[in-house]
């Protein structure tokens, strides 16, 4: 897979540039009912639609993750002080 092939996946599937698999897979589900060829679609545009998911899928699936604190406050962040109490410092356990 290229980068190239990723950003037209990416667009076929009207995925915004910071999406989950939950969004992948509500983003898919709504095309290819729409465009089913039983539901009178296209053929074409379901096999794109196909190739696109199959496409950011394999991406999403082979991502590695970092468990650093950087990344967890940067996906994180929209979470308030409140929420996140239970947050440890390194070598601490969780707080309850």
């Amino acid at each position: 897979m290229t980068y190239e092939e990723l950003q037209w996946a990416v667009k076929t599937l009207n995925l915004l540039s910071k999406s989950s698999m939950d969004d992948l897979k509500r983003e898919y589900r709504e095309l290819s009912l729409r465009h089913h060829p039983d539901r009178g679609g296209d053929p074409e545009e379901f096999a794109r639609i196909n190739k696109a998911y199959t496409i950011v899928k394999e991406y999403m699936e082979s991502f590695r993750f970092i468990f650093d604190e950087y990344e967890f406050k940067r996906q994180y962040s929209f979470m308030n002080h409140s929420q996140s109490q239970w947050l440890s410092t390194e070598g601490e356990e969780p707080k309850k």
